[in-house]
């Protein structure tokens, strides 16, 4: 085994530049750990400036900072706005900087969550998160009452309106509708919202009411409308839409018709007449028409069953209406007069009154008596 010796001056300057290196190593993990870097608040509006402070770097610490979003991709589609600044720190290591929110026109702020770093050139570096608050999206759940033409009714809907962010810097929400046909009108139980802390990343849920008029048409139904949420914003305001339906039933008209009385002819044969409707609305244009009818079979009697099918509904307001497409009614098949005729064969003279003929009669082809 190889020894190594050192002069005792040249291990005291080994000695000192260890400690030395190791000295500069702890202050450079404690000014690591010590130092903190935080923004004013949690969450900002697109087009507010987000106030930065640090504290518990090196005095005089020439330090950078940078601002990138969280996600995947750092820069997001607004680069220009994630540079990184340069501050220098005071002689107690703190600084105070500024770094402007861009709004939706000017970047992807909105919604975002973004890291904020800040690193020194002593070895200090801290971390802070922060994000941007807004109005993400508007719900409408489905239709809950049933509404039919002809009867002013309501129904309600559930209206949620979902937030980003943590939003401690507190933001407004204006709810409006749009879409609505004639005759049907909207409320909220409340139509503007506040998102405050400490409740305001929690969605908040509002109750939709639409009322409709006996005069609201079913004919297109169903209806597609439209709640929107406002959150004032500078320099737009942001804006977020969601889709509901409306559904009004149509009304169920009771159709009946009459038959022809007959002759008898040998068919089940019925013809219809009078057809009418009990339960149209005010002066609606709507007709009982079409079908075909029979009786319950062929044979002479009175009161005899009808049967109508194929019925259907015609005219302008028809769309706003359902109705039986089969109708029972009664009518009569009287005898047929029966007309007999008989042709006598020429014949010669045999002395005698004798003549041979035949009978014919007007009895239905068929008939057998």
């Amino acid at each position: 085994m190889k020894i190594f010796t050192f002069p005792r001056e040249g291990m005291n300057s080994l000695i000192l530049r260890l400690v030395l290196i190791a000295a500069f190593a702890g202050m450079a993990m404690m000014a690591q750990a010590q130092a903190t870097v935080q923004t004013d608040l949690l969450d900002y509006p697109p087009g507010s400036t987000a106030i930065i402070t640090g504290a518990g770097f090196q005095a005089g610490e020439y330090v950078e900072l940078h601002v990138h979003h969280a996600d995947g991709d750092p820069l997001g589609t607004d680069p220009e706005h994630h540079q990184p600044w340069f501050v220098t720190a005071d002689g107690d290591g703190n600084f105070t900087t500024s770094w402007y929110v861009p709004t939706v026109e000017e970047g992807d702020a909105l919604g975002a969550t973004f890291n904020l770093e800040a690193h020194g050139n002593m070895g200090s570096v801290a971390e802070w998160t922060f994000t941007d608050a807004n109005l993400s999206s508007v719900s409408v759940a489905l239709q809950v009452g049933t509404l039919v033409y002809g009867t002013a009714g309501s129904a309600t809907y559930q209206v949620t309106v979902n937030p980003t962010g943590n939003a401690n810097a507190g933001f407004t929400v204006g709810l409006t509708i749009s879409g609505l046909p004639s005759g049907v009108s909207a409320s909220f139980s409340s139509s503007s919202l506040s998102f405050v802390s400490p409740t305001a990343s929690t969605p908040q849920t509002v109750t939709l009411t639409l009322s409709t008029t006996a005069a609201a048409k079913a004919a297109s139904s169903p209806y597609t409308f439209s709640v929107s949420g406002t959150q004032p914003a500078t320099p737009n305001p942001i804006v977020r839409s969601g889709p509901g339906t409306l559904t009004i039933g149509k009304k169920a008209l009771t159709g009946s018709v009459t038959a022809n009385n007959k002759v008898y002819d040998g068919t089940t044969t019925a013809t219809i007449s009078s057809p009418s409707l009990t339960g149209v609305v005010g002066a609606d244009v709507v007709s009982y028409t079409g079908g075909t009818a029979t009786f319950n079979n062929k044979n002479v009697g009175t009161g005899k069953t009808v049967n109508a099918t194929g019925l259907s509904l015609t005219g302008a307001d028809a769309g706003n209406y359902t109705v039986n497409t089969t109708a029972t009614t009664t009518a009569d098949i009287t005898a047929r007069p029966l007309a007999i005729a008989a042709t006598a064969s020429n014949k010669i003279y045999n002395g005698d009154a004798t003549a041979s003929v035949t009978l014919s009669d007007n009895r239905v082809s068929g008939d057998v008596f």
